[in-house]
Parts: C-alpha cells; structure tokens; sequence
C-alpha cells in the first residue's frame, strides 16, 4: 500500500477549500500564482497562494488598551483574581455570578478562565465548552538577515490538524 503524503494535489484541494470558504462569507480574497507572489514577497516559494487584503497585522497590546477603554466609557464591570464559585442562569438574558469577591449579574458574561474555563462554564451549566490543546512554536526573523516578509504567510491547513502550522507574522515594531 502506498502511504499518504501531503501533497500538491491535497494543498491544492485545501486552497480551494478556503477560497470558497472565503467567498461564501463575502471576504475579498485574490488567487496569486507562484510568480506574483516571488515578485511581491521573494522570501516566499509557492505554485500558488490567495491573499486577503483587508487583513493586516496589528498592535495588540494597544487593541487591547482601546477595548478596554471603550468597555470601561460603557460602564462595563471587570472582576478580576476572584474564583467563580456559581454561575446562575436567572433567564435568558441574564446570569448571576457568585465569586470570592462578590454576586455579579450580567446580561454578557465573558469566561476567560483559561485551562478552567469548561469547568467554570460546567458551574452555570453551559456545556458547549471543549479545549482543543495545540501549542504553536513562534520564531522570529531576525533584522540582519535582510529577509523581509510584509505579509501574513500561512502554509495551506491539514486536514484534521488543529494548528495553521508554521507561518509567518511580520512584527508591528
């Protein structure tokens, strides 16, 4: 028996998948052949390649920053170091959150327990919840080299693989 290999005609396959993907959700995506990406991104070897112009690589630290400021104008109460012990689902629209520091009630709750999370979101019972455990490995290019990429690049997905595998993000700084 011949043992399967990630090859060009399953990348190829998977690319489609995405720019169908793409197009049903009404996202601008451009099919690139293996010479205009050379031409715009030499570092980068491909037959082929789709680009998404309306994505772009961001601050996030400062993203972050403006999200929280824009929650806190809006009233929006954060609780943080405080260990849910109840979540209460008092109607559709609203639970009650019973923590070390306090009974809170919300119309949105955001879980950001982490590893915990499914066990919090259990305590209210929403049981939708699953982790999906995936580490990635980040690198980073380093300046002198004179490689420049200005571009997200991300290698086609496996099927069945949770990851996006090793791809490249150009830093904002």
């Amino acid at each position: 028996a011949r043992k399967h290999s990630w090859g060009l005609q399953d990348q190829l396959s998977s690319l489609w998948q995405l720019w169908k993907n793409s197009r049903s959700q009404k996202i601008r995506v451009q099919v690139l052949s293996g010479k205009t990406i050379a031409r715009n991104q030499p570092e980068i070897s491909a037959v082929f390649g789709i680009r998404i112009p309306n994505v772009a690589v961001i601050d996030v630290d400062q993203f972050v920053g403006k999200l929280l400021d824009d929650a806190l104008n809006q009233k929006v109460n954060f609780v943080y170091e405080a260990v849910v012990i109840g979540l209460t689902r008092l109607s559709t629209l609203q639970t009650e959150i019973e923590t070390t520091n306090g009974v809170y009630r919300a119309n949105v709750v955001i879980n950001a327990a982490g590893l915990c999370a499914d066990q919090v979101a259990r305590n209210g019972e929403y049981d939708q919840y699953r982790h999906f455990f995936y580490r990635g490995e980040y690198w980073e290019v380093d300046p002198s080299s004179g490689i420049r990429v200005s571009a997200l690049v991300y290698p086609v997905k496996r099927k069945k693989s949770p990851g996006l595998g090793i791809h490249i993000t150009p830093n904002c700084y």
